[in-house]
Parts: structure tokens; C-alpha cells; sequence
């Protein structure tokens, strides 16, 4: 058995001040390009991904392959909650291996150097740690 208690983190920062800065979702295991769809489907469906808006993502195989191959088109054309037509979100990926021009890089680094300052063997303890350490980001 796998002892470890493994958890995933996904998230996006925003810089349209109609958005909150910051979104974000934990679970448990790893990520894969389901997850991420559905993670960036929910955001469009909550409103948080907003008509126009550009969605850049990283060169993570999960950003690119499985499920998320055909995301930039989903998004261009997905109807949006409001009735009112296709979201037109331009979906575009950063140059490969430029983790400096991704500031949610930051974000990440900021939220593992916090958590290695504790110890994660306390059960459900980690999920509301991990909750927490993003929310002060």
C-alpha cells in the first residue's frame, strides 16, 4: 500500500478585477487531463472563466494531451451560462520550459514551502491545511 497522503492542487490566478484572484481546488490523488477539463468546465460554468477572457496554461501533459487536446476549441465555442452565445475564451500555452512568465509559479512555490513546514500524518488535517495555505496566499 502507498502510504503517502498525496494530494493534488489545481488552480488559477486572475487579473480581471470582476474575478476573484484566485481559484482553486484540492483532491486527492494526482491530476490528469479529465480532472483538468472538468476543473476549467466548472470554472466557465461558476462564472469565474468569463466571455473573452485568455486561459494560459503551462506545458503540462495535462494541459495538452488525453481529454484537453480539444480544449481550445471547447472553450472558443462552449455556450455560455448566460445564454448569450459562445464564451470566445482563447485558450494559449506559455513557450516550453518558461515557468518565469507563469506567475501562478509562484503561487505553487509559495504554497510548498509552507507545507514542508509541517507534518501531513494527521488524517483530514491535510485537506484544511492545504486549504488554508492557499487562502493566505
Amino acid at each position: 500500500p502507498d502510504y503517502r497522503n498525496t494530494y493534488c492542487v489545481m488552480g488559477m490566478i486572475s487579473i480581471n478585477p470582476m474575478t476573484p484572484p484566485l481559484m482553486f481546488e484540492i483532491g486527492e490523488g494526482n491530476n490528469d487531463a479529465t480532472a483538468f477539463v472538468t476543473y476549467v468546465m466548472n470554472a466557465v460554468a461558476s462564472g469565474w472563466l468569463r466571455r473573452g477572457d485568455v486561459l494560459v496554461v503551462d506545458n503540462a501533459s495535462i494541459h495538452r494531451h488525453g481529454d484537453a487536446r480539444d480544449l481550445g476549441e471547447i472553450l472558443w465555442e462552449v455556450e455560455g451560462p448566460d445564454g448569450l452565445g459562445p464564451m470566445r475564451i482563447f485558450l494559449t500555452p506559455f513557450p516550453t520550459y518558461s515557468p518565469e512568465l507563469n506567475p501562478i509559479e509562484l503561487i505553487w512555490n509559495t504554497l510548498g514551502q509552507r507545507l514542508k513546514t509541517v507534518s501531513l500524518d494527521l488524517g483530514d488535517y491535510h485537506r484544511h491545511l492545504v486549504f488554508d495555505s492557499c487562502v493566505r496566499i
